[in-house]
């Protein structure tokens, strides 16, 4: 191909650049494809030399062969035929004309002469019928044999095509059978693990819910206690509210309880430090000994009031915190 060709039109839409082409990269499609070509044939050939059908037309082709040269035989038999016929109805048209003419005739013999001659042409004819003939027979029995061994050779090829397929189906079937069982087996074993599998992930699933329902519980017994216990924890900020204010009331009862009583204690003492002194001033005449021992009585006196007052404010204290106690507890 001529790279120097610029362009194929062909149709007036589409162009083809032919610039970029060669011949061998033109023809190498038609290689691959004759390659291709050559293996098919050799297959097919193979496949014709197992099944016997190579042997078959090979018989065919012989027989074809000899049918053709018994047909020229044949042909040529009957050219034969058609010659010595000719001459044998000359023979007869001769004697016929001899038995007209008188023996004493020239005529008669010349036709004495014909006769003789074609007598001489006669036996040399014949002799080459019966070869044609013959060979005829030959060829005609040659044919024969061939055709009843095309015969056996294609009843054989039958055969064995009908061997081999029978053969191919039972090891197709077979192979099908055997296939089908493996397939089953390997869906049932795969089955019987996604089974199992699914057992297991059901079993988990189960547990799974099993915990979910019990976290559930748990969950709303604690949402339940963390109510109870945001109550009781309002409640205790009620109740330690209302203790505080009564702790704070009973703390100032105690300090006005406390107030009173020092107030009384004061009182008293400055009562009997009063009433000591008018004592003393009254009674001059009495001894320093007297004096003496009523100012030690007194002091006494004072000290043994002081320590029960103070014994009596611890005990009101003791009161007030057990009845604090008391009403905190109520």
């Amino acid at each position: 191909m001529n790279k120097g060709f610029m362009k194929l039109y062909l149709t007036s839409k589409y162009l083809v650049d032919c610039r970029h082409f060669s011949s061998s990269q033109v023809l190498m499609k038609h290689k691959y494809l004759d390659k291709a070509q050559s293996q098919i044939e050799l297959l097919y050939s193979k496949y014709e030399d197992v099944m016997g059908m190579t042997k078959v037309k090979k018989i065919q082709d012989d027989v074809i062969e000899i049918e053709k040269s018994l047909n020229s035989a044949q042909m040529r038999r009957r050219g034969l035929q058609q010659e010595l016929d000719d001459l044998r109805l000359e023979l007869k048209k001769v004697a016929m004309e001899m038995e007209r003419t008188p023996r004493s005739d020239d005529a008669y013999l010349k036709l004495v002469t014909q006769e003789h001659a074609l007598f001489k042409k006669e036996i040399p004819l014949q002799k080459e019928f019966n070869v044609a003939e013959e060979y005829e027979r030959t060829v005609f029995g040659e044919l024969s044999r061939r055709i009843r061994h095309a015969h056996e050779k294609e009843r054989e090829r039958i055969e064995k095509t009908r061997f081999i397929s029978l053969l191919t189906t039972v090891t197709v079937a077979g192979i099908g059978i055997f296939s089908s069982v493996l397939n089953n087996y390997l869906k049932d074993k795969r089955y019987k693990e996604v089974y199992g599998d699914v057992k297991e992930l059901l079993f988990i699933v189960k547990s799974i819910f099993k915990e979910n329902g019990e976290l559930q519980i748990n969950y709303d017994l604690g949402n339940n206690k963390i109510g109870t216990f945001e109550e009781k924890l309002e409640q205790f900020s009620k109740t330690n509210n209302v203790l505080i204010e009564k702790i704070d009331f009973i703390k100032g009862e105690v300090l006005n309880y406390k107030g009173i009583l020092l107030d009384l204690a004061k009182n008293y003492t400055d009562k009997i430090s009063t009433k000591s002194t008018m004592q003393n001033v009254s009674t001059n005449s009495t001894k320093e000994t007297v004096n003496q021992e009523e100012g030690k009585n007194s002091s006494e006196k004072s000290e043994e009031f002081s320590k029960e007052t103070v014994a009596r404010l611890t005990f009101g204290l003791i009161v007030l915190i057990v009845l604090g106690v008391i009403y905190f507890k109520s």
